[in-house]
């Protein structure tokens, strides 16, 4: 473990300072230039520690009256054992931050009150473990045009001691400049996002490949004897999902096709109305090769549950019923997919974000090997699949 800074030494003073009582909940403390002289340190170092545990929550600064100790701490807070060394402790206390790759349209707001949000969810499950052992969480979002060298540096500036990439978008930039890092990381560190890598950092993952077969699997199992993938993303996650869900139907001996219409431009982040168009467009070349689809005998598996939700809408505009003349299926479980019977593949990202975290504070306790972990996604079936049991039969 890296040496304990000044600045990480008077910050544990001023910790063990609320612990034994001395400075209580709602107290004001004394003023920056009082602290530094009483500790023997410089007063920008002390003016850090200080803005460190407001960020952490630990203290409040109110403008124009000064600093005090907050009234609502951390039960976990309390857990801490001032008497150990700073290289026995346990991991509460600790800094931990979150690198997670945005969209170009990415928001504070979004991420505060979207529930969609993929990397929201990994994140916040994350944040919430972390947060139950006393570790101390901070979000970090990236932008393909920002660097993310320097961002991580001045955290580690910062004293974290633990570092969490989260890459659920698959920016090939944000990869590149991480596999760049890691050989300079010093701390631990978990990398999530939706392939398998071949480099030495832990890695959490769910598996698109597996999603795809699983998929299929559940089609043929539905009495499907031929799955249409609608090919339309120009993306990594894609091309995994379509190869996982050919080698189901190959294994099975069912007819696959891949429906050789219009994609979306590359490298492209799409609106959702450019998503839906494609995806009508797509299906409604499909209904001109078969105008007359036998029942029960065609399922269309699309590349995402928004594609696949406006395959459905332009099948009903045709009167050709999901689920009853074709099948439909889709990949993420968007809300809109449970209202309106989209059978899909649920990613589990609440375990996913926990289980990253949990490897951490492994790491922050002792050394840990590096890990790669796999996780499956779940099939969620619902009567887009002809599949008449209720959602939460299917959850397990």
């Amino acid at each position: 473990m890296k040496p304990c800074t000044i600045q990480e030494q008077v910050r544990q003073a001023i910790l063990n300072k609320i612990l034994r009582g001395e400075w209580k909940r709602g107290m004001m403390i004394p003023g920056r230039i009082q602290l530094a002289r009483e500790f023997g340190v410089a007063k920008r170092t002390m003016e850090l520690a200080v803005q460190r545990l407001i960020a952490e929550g630990i203290l409040i600064g109110e403008k124009r009256r000064g600093t005090f100790v907050a009234q609502d701490l951390p039960s976990s807070f309390f857990a801490r054992d001032e008497a150990k060394p700073e290289d026995q402790q346990t991991e509460v206390g600790k800094l931990v931050a979150i690198f997670c790759s945005v969209g170009p349209r990415w928001t504070p707001e979004r991420y505060r009150t979207s529930g969609q949000y993929w990397p929201m969810i990994v994140s916040g499950a994350m944040e919430q473990r972390l947060s139950h052992s006393g570790c101390f969480a901070q979000f970090i979002p990236v932008k393909d045009d920002q660097d993310l060298a320097t961002m991580v540096e001045e955290q580690l500036e910062n004293d974290v001691m633990g570092l969490a990439f989260i890459n659920i978008h698959e920016s090939s930039r944000f990869e590149t400049m991480l596999l760049d890092l890691v050989p300079r990381l010093k701390v631990p560190t978990i990398y999530v996002n939706n392939h398998e890598l071949d480099a030495p950092v832990s890695h959490l993952f769910c598996g698109e490949w597996l999603a795809g077969h699983l998929a299929a699997n559940h089609l043929i199992d539905a009495g499907y004897s031929r799955i249409v993938f609608v090919d339309m993303f120009d993306a990594r996650w894609n091309a995994a999902r379509l190869d996982g869900a050919r080698a189901a139907a190959q294994a099975r001996s069912v007819d696959f096709i891949v429906q050789d219409g219009e994609r979306l431009p590359k490298g492209h982040s799409p609106e959702l109305e450019d998503i839906r168009k494609c995806a009508m467009r797509n299906t409604a070349h499909y209904l001109m090769r078969h105008p007359n689809p036998e029942p029960g005998h065609d399922a269309l598996l699309y590349g995402n549950d928004l594609a696949a939700l406006a395959g459905m809408d332009c099948l009903c505009d045709a009167g050709c019923e999901p689920g009853v003349c074709v099948g439909v299926m889709g990949f993420d479980d968007h809300w809109q997919a449970r209202e309106k019977g989209l059978s899909t593949m649920r990613p589990p990202l609440e375990t996913i974000g926990r289980a990253a975290a949990e490897h951490l504070l492994n790491c922050l306790k002792t050394p840990q090997p590096l890990v790669q972990i796999r996780m499956q996604a779940q099939v969620i079936a619902r009567l887009s699949t002809r599949c008449q049991l209720k959602e939460t039969a299917t959850i397990r």
